[in-house]
Order: structure tokens, then C-alpha cells, then sequence
């Protein structure tokens, strides 16, 4: 028996051995990351009413009304991807989380406890979803050779903008951790104008030409 118990003790220490130790979470970083991975549970479900549970109580009027838009409008490859959680810092009551896969200018969100919960402290306003005069002026210039085409009119190559401006403005408002990369964008603005065909917007002639 005394054989056994040692065997299974160097077992236990061998299996350890070469492992860097990793530091644990505390409790309030655990409840933390654990809204957070919910959120995002809830996010992809496109429930205005579950996502907006997880608002505090100063961020909750006009949060369903302004996420039943935005959560309408995003790809499912945006409402479905997991928390990118990184470095958890609390303070008392409150909490910044940050996201994991950016360096440069990093994505984060900031909660509050409330009730013994954690909530966000953000608010999600009806104007949030508009496009941005910022967006709609730089992301116009780049399509300038597109609105000296023949083959697209110019009301039309402005509403591709517009939309474009919106739909990034829908997905910003989302609660969720990470930024979307480059690849991503460019799949969000191919929604767009498959939105557009199917409306009767863009032909498949144009909307080949507007993704060129």
C-alpha cells in the first residue's frame, strides 16, 4: 500500500516538473471574465433583451432598441466569435478588461458591480448606430475612382458608402471583446453589397466592381 501511495506521489511531482507556474485568478476576476464570456453567449443568440441584462442600470434605457439594429444588421461571423479577454484589472467596484490580441490601441470594456453582479458600464444610444461623418468622408475618397465610373451612379455609390458607415457603426456598438482584423472587414463589407444585389440596389455586374 506504502509502495503504491509513494509511486503515485512521484507520479504526481514528475508530471509537474518542466510546467511554468501560472499565476490564478482572483475571485473578482473570475466572476468578471465569466460575464464576460455569457455576454458574449448572448450576443450570438441576437437577443436584444438577454444582451441588455448585462447593462447596468444607467446604460439600460434605449439599449434594446438600439441592439435589435445592430444585432440584426452584424454578420454571424461578428455575434459569434468568443471574448478575446486579456488583462483584468479591479478596483473596488469596478473593473477594465482588455482584449488579448492587440498591441496597438487595444479594445476594452469597463464594468461595475451591481448587486453583487457585474455589469457593463457603457450605454448604447439610437445615434451610435448612425454612419460617422469620419467614416463617410475617408472610406468616400477611397472609393473615388468608383464614383467616376459609368457603371455605377453616383447616389448609388454614396449609399454603398452610407451603408458601409452604418454597418460599422452597428458592429462598434456591440459589447464585445476583440478587434476585428482587416479580413474581417473586408467579409463585413461583402455583406453589405450582397445586401445591396439582393435588394435590387446592385447588379452582379456592379457589386463585382465594387469589391475589386
Amino acid at each position: 500500500m506504502t509502495r503504491s501511495i509513494v509511486l503515485a506521489a512521484l507520479l504526481l511531482i514528475l508530471a509537474g516538473c518542466g510546467e511554468e507556474a501560472k499565476p490564478v485568478a482572483s475571485k473578482p476576476e473570475q466572476d468578471v471574465t465569466a460575464t464576460l464570456v455569457k455576454l458574449h453567449a448572448a450576443v450570438a443568440t441576437r437577443s436584444p433583451q438577454r444582451v441588455c441584462a448585462f447593462y447596468s442600470a444607467q446604460g439600460r434605457p434605449g439599449c434594446e432598441q438600439t441592439l435589435k439594429v445592430a444585432l440584426k444588421g452584424a454578420p454571424a461571423f461578428v455575434v459569434e466569435r468568443e471574448a478575446d479577454i486579456g488583462r483584468i484589472e479591479v478596483k473596488g467596484d469596478r473593473a477594465k478588461v482588455t482584449e488579448a490580441g492587440s498591441e496597438e490601441d487595444p479594445d476594452s470594456l469597463e464594468l461595475v458591480r451591481e448587486g453583487g453582479a457585474w455589469k457593463l458600464d457603457a450605454a448604447a444610444p439610437a445615434e451610435a448606430l448612425e454612419a460617422s461623418p469620419e467614416c463617410v468622408r475617408e472610406t468616400d475618397d477611397g472609393f473615388g475612382a468608383l464614383s467616376r465610373s459609368r457603371d455605377i451612379l453616383a447616389p448609388t455609390v454614396a449609399e454603398i458608402v452610407d451603408r458601409l458607415c452604418a454597418r460599422g457603426s452597428q458592429i462598434g456598438v456591440l459589447p464585445m471583446l476583440g478587434t476585428l482584423s482587416d479580413q474581417d472587414l473586408t467579409l463585413v463589407a461583402i455583406s453589405v453589397v450582397n445586401d445591396m444585389k439582393a435588394e435590387g440596389e446592385l447588379t452582379q455586374e456592379q457589386a463585382m466592381t465594387v469589391l475589386r
